[in-house]
């Protein structure tokens, strides 16, 4: 007889246990991407495209399953595909990969419940496992390796071990223990219809295999969950949130989804053995209790240290010895004992070289796609793999990162059509693509700047405490702990924004909270009306009103020098001066934000004389913003948090767009206010994507520098100053993207091919002088008349700069030279 798990009581009412509303449903609509079908053969479009009165119906029956925790028994039944892994040997089952279908209707719903299940998992300290990051809103990888990092980096600074050992636990959701799990969640205070339908959703799954067009029998499953459910991840990470208790506080850990790693930092190995061997019977210990089972040919052990290593420790994970290596590979990354990352970017080096052959196979000089495309293409397949982790091994030394610029620089020469001996600087330049190095900086400076924000990551400490705290010496031949490699970004650190951002605010649970009512005072875009019939629209909506409803208006402004908003109300105006690195996006919310904040206190005091409020805004963009309600932005959930506070005092709240300057005397007041900011913000707090922006702008400021100062011989230099990508670089032709890209470098095969061949360079053959770009195009005289014909300038900056009609006559005059085909 199966052991029944009674859930706490009076849990119905509890936030997570609240009925599904249209928004919830809707706004799980936004992820579903074109999908295969599950069981019952309803596909995403299908659901979609339902009428409103449909989707009320069926939101009537996602709520009466929610209600019961009785759902379809086709919900339950999976159709496994079996697809074979590359180059394998199709005759054995084991080299097949199971692709689980699922019913796309129950998929939607599980969407709803995992938001409502994730926050509960994020905002329980029971549940809620700080070193996990998989399934993690706001979490990643990087978390995981950084404090592994810092452990390392630590150890080689005091001259001491690092003892690392990762474990991996076998087919983990296949092992789920539905006992394990339902405990948990009641002894975490979680019941009432979620506790219900997790209950039903891990009782007796059921497959069928599907080959071309046949399927199994249906097979049930006794302890494991759906793969391929949204439910699924945190279903797993509550039954494993415990395994930290059964790991001594001495003893660093971390986890990503089922990939674990426990490791020490000390001077002495034998108090490095004893400390992980006792964790690692700990850890087996758990695992026998909780029914799950762990990889014994995936556990490796590894010892970090820049000191020779007289004894490897020998420890054992149940009846097998732990076998360690030089080199480790985990979460993706190859590390090694010293921490140098030469094989990772080698690794990391071939994988691009062979993606770099997506490039290839379209790039061609006559018929080729464009550099548009194959931007995306490099976006999409190189530049990923090529980063990926790079905040980490960023911390190697340059000699050793190398191997990366070579594919880069071989990436870039593709896509513009530069001529092989084209100057590095000026393929930057020309592409619009910072060197790799500013990209690690960019990468480094905003997981630092989000780590800023997260007070729950475990991570958080390390950016924030003082690098004096960590080492006794900086020693500075070893590699570079992430804080002090921040703290030498000396313009970042100058500015003093990372200081000063908000933090990210989980605690509010969005469902709880209503769709902001937002409505358009016109379907058709600014430019399609004029001023004087959207000054007559808002005062025929403003009149419907017939004086019950208090109107509001907000408005932002930016320049160069300031950025401000204002907003009005009751005939008060009030201004406010922000930090200037703020968009306009962000004043936009925040004099909405001020506004309701101002009406609340009204109400709040007994001043509000209506029970109707209708704020105006000219930002379109900040408005849609308002009606997600899940929105990671936290003006918006402050808004949203504070049109619920006014609700609940019988204060309706709606939002109006109104087109700018169209003569509303209101909302041109509010716009002459923003633009003449007089107060400081109330609160001189930053949010994280401006902060993120400002410091992308400093460091590509800096490699803009240092183009515009140190390569005054460059051709290119001599034409372009700015490292902004010129719009006539992209042509219609690939050819002319090519012969534009190499006329502007000043490197081309008519040229510089000598310099394959160490030759002397070519002469010309009318004037004997060198053959350059600058003589074909205004020095050589028997071009003149040629020149006269296609108007061409006596100035190369002239002729080559960012101006569509002058490249086209430049294009044409070689094309009369019949040098165009030479280049």
């Amino acid at each position: 007889m199966a052991l029944k798990i009674s859930p706490p009581e009076n849990t119905e009412q509890c936030v997570y246990n609240l009925p599904f509303n249209m928004t919830e449903l809707t706004s799980t609509f936004k992820g579903c991407r074109s999908s295969a079908v599950g069981i019952d053969k309803v596909s995403y479009q299908m659901i979609i495209k339902l009428p409103y009165d449909a989707l009320e119906k069926l939101l009537e029956v996602f709520n009466i399953i929610w209600s019961t925790g009785k759902f379809p028994n086709c919900w339950k039944t999976a159709v496994v595909v079996p697809v074979l892994k590359p180059n394998r040997d199709k005759l054995n089952a084991k080299n097949y990969r199971p692709i689980s279908l699922l019913s796309c209707m129950n998929k939607i719903m599980e969407r709803m419940i995992n938001k409502r299940l994730n926050w509960v998992v994020n905002n329980n300290e029971t549940l809620n496992d700080p070193f996990q990051s998989g399934n993690r809103q706001h979490r990643t990888t990087m978390d995981n390796l950084m404090l592994l990092e810092q452990e390392v980096l630590s150890a080689f600074q005091n001259k001491e071990y690092v003892v690392a050992v990762a474990l991996d636990i076998a087919m983990a959701f296949e092992r789920i223990n539905k006992v394990s799990v339902l405990t948990k969640l009641a002894s975490a205070g979680v019941g009432g219809p979620l506790f219900k339908y997790i209950s039903n959703f891990m009782e007796g799954p059921q497959i069928t295999v599907k080959v071309d067009s046949t399927f199994s029998s249906i097979h049930r499953l006794e302890n494991s969950i759906r793969q391929g459910s949204s439910l699924s991840g945190n279903i797993f990470d509550i039954a494993v949130s415990d395994i930290n208790k059964y790991i001594p506080k001495q003893v660093n850990h971390g986890m990503f989804v089922d990939d674990k790693i426990i490791y020490v930092r000390h001077g002495n190995l034998s108090v490095i053995q004893h400390l992980l061997q006792r964790t690692l019977d700990n850890i087996s210990k758990w695992s026998k209790t909780n029914g799950l089972k762990f990889s014994f040919e995936k556990t490796q052990g590894i010892v970090f240290s820049k000191r020779a290593i007289a004894d490897i420790p020998v420890l054992y994970f149940g009846n097998n010895q732990v076998v360690f290596h030089t080199e480790l590979k985990w979460l993706g990354l190859n590390l090694d004992s010293k921490w140098n990352f030469r094989k990772h970017v080698q690794i990391t080096r071939n994988k691009c070289l062979k993606a770099m052959n997506v490039l290839k196979v379209i790039n061609n000089k006559n018929w080729g796609v464009g550099r548009s495309c194959l931007m995306k293409l490099f976006n999409a397949f190189i530049r990923p793999i090529m980063e990926y982790g790079s905040v980490i091994y960023g911390s190697a030394k340059p000699n050793d990162l190398k191997p990366l610029n070579t594919v880069y620089h071989s990436c870039i020469r593709i896509i513009t059509g530069a001529f092989r001996t084209s100057p590095v600087p000026s393929l930057y330049v020309e592409s619009g693509q910072p060197p790799l190095e500013t990209r690690r900086l960019i990468l480094l400076s905003n997981y630092v700047t989000k780590l800023m924000s997260q007070k729950n990551n475990p991570c958080h400490l390390i950016v924030t405490r003082n690098t004096n705290q960590c080492f006794r010496v900086l020693n500075e031949k070893y590699p570079m702990p992430i804080r002090v490699r921040m703290e030498r970004l000396v313009h970042i650190n100058e500015s003093k924004l990372i200081q000063n951002i908000i933090q990210i605010n989980d605690k509010v649970s969005p469902w709880s909270s209503q769709q902001p009512v937002v409505r358009m005072l016109t379907d058709e875009s600014k430019k399609s009306i004029l001023p004087y019939e959207a000054r007559n629209l808002f005062y025929e909506f403003k009149s419907k009103k017939q004086g019950r409803c208090l109107f509001a208006f907000s408005d932002g402004s930016k320049s160069t020098s300031y950025t401000g908003f204002a907003f009005s109300c009751e005939n008060e105006v009030r201004s406010y001066k922000m930090n200037n690195i703020c968009s306009i996006f962000t004043a936009e919310l925040l004099a909405i934000y001020q506004c309701i904040d101002y009406v609340w206190s009204l109400a709040i005091n007994g001043n509000l004389l209506y029970s109707e409020i209708v704020i105006c805004s000219d930002s379109k963009s900040s408005l849609m913003a308002i009606q997600n309600i899940f929105s990671s932005n936290g003006i918006v959930q402050d808004i949203i948090y504070k049109v619920k506070e006014l609700q609940d005092l019988h204060t309706q709240v709606e939002f109006l767009w109104v087109p700018s300057h169209c003569g509303i005397a209101e909302n041109e007041r509010v716009d002459l206010a923003a633009k003449n900011p007089t107060n400081p913000i109330p609160c001189d707090k930053l949010y994280l994507d401006d902060v993120k922006k400002a410091n992308k702008k400093i460091l590509l400021r800096e490699w803009e520098d240092d183009w515009q100062t140190n390569f005054g011989t460059n051709k290119l230099w001599k034409i372009k100053k700015d490292i902004k990508p010129w719009k006539s670089s992209y042509k219609f032709h690939r050819v002319d993207e090519i012969v534009v890209c190499r006329l502007r470098i000043g490197h081309s095969v008519l040229t510089h091919k000598h310099l394959f061949k160490r030759e002397p360079p070519p002469l010309c053959q009318h004037c004997q002088a060198i053959l350059s770009i600058k003589h074909i195009l205004i020095e050589c005289p028997a071009f003149a008349m040629q020149r006269r014909k296609w108007k061409i300038d006596q100035s190369l900056n002239e002729i080559l700069g960012d101006d569509k009609d002058k490249i086209s006559r430049c294009i044409n005059f070689t094309r009369d030279l019949k040098l165009f085909a030479r280049f």
